[in-house]
């Protein structure tokens, strides 16, 4: 059985979820992921990468991928304390992400936006941004960033 809390003295508790990825591909560390709620896979377990096109899936927004996961392998997703690696992606526009902003699931899948969280587009959970100002345009499409996950 894996360890699904970190816990110590003057520093951020971290909280795992184990999951089942459904996709056809591999969940990739610092991806979000949502549990699988549309069609006949909802078992509270499997999981799938979020994506703003697939809104029946938001409200099942847990976190970001604590590291690779094999398709139809199993594995861990953060949904709760700071993390290192999030995935943020471009959606055709220039856009800023501001320490502090939050982010939810964005248009490609796996990535992350910034917007307020509703229950709509993340069922209400997100991660803080904590890096320096990080800018996508056209140009830079993908990046990475730290923050703090809220996601229970």
């Amino acid at each position: 059985m894996p360890v699904l809390g970190v816990f110590s003295q003057g520093s951020a508790a971290k909280l795992y979820i184990p999951v089942t990825n459904v996709e056809a591909s591999s969940l990739t560390l610092g991806y979000a992921v949502a549990l699988r709620i549309a069609g006949a896979s909802f078992n509270g377990n499997n999981a799938v990468m979020a994506d703003d096109g697939n809104t029946e899936d938001l409200p099942g927004f847990i976190g970001v991928a604590a590291a690779d996961i094999a398709s139809n392998g199993r594995g861990l997703v953060q949904c709760w304390g700071w993390v290192n690696s999030i995935y943020l992606s471009n959606t055709n526009t220039s856009v800023t992400h501001n320490q502090g902003d939050p982010l939810v699931p964005g248009a490609r899948p796996g990535s992350l936006k910034s917007a307020a969280p509703t229950y709509a587009n993340s069922g209400m959970k997100f991660i803080l941004i904590s890096a320096n100002p990080v800018t996508l345009s056209n140009a830079i499409v993908d990046s990475y960033a730290s923050g703090l996950i809220r996601c229970l």
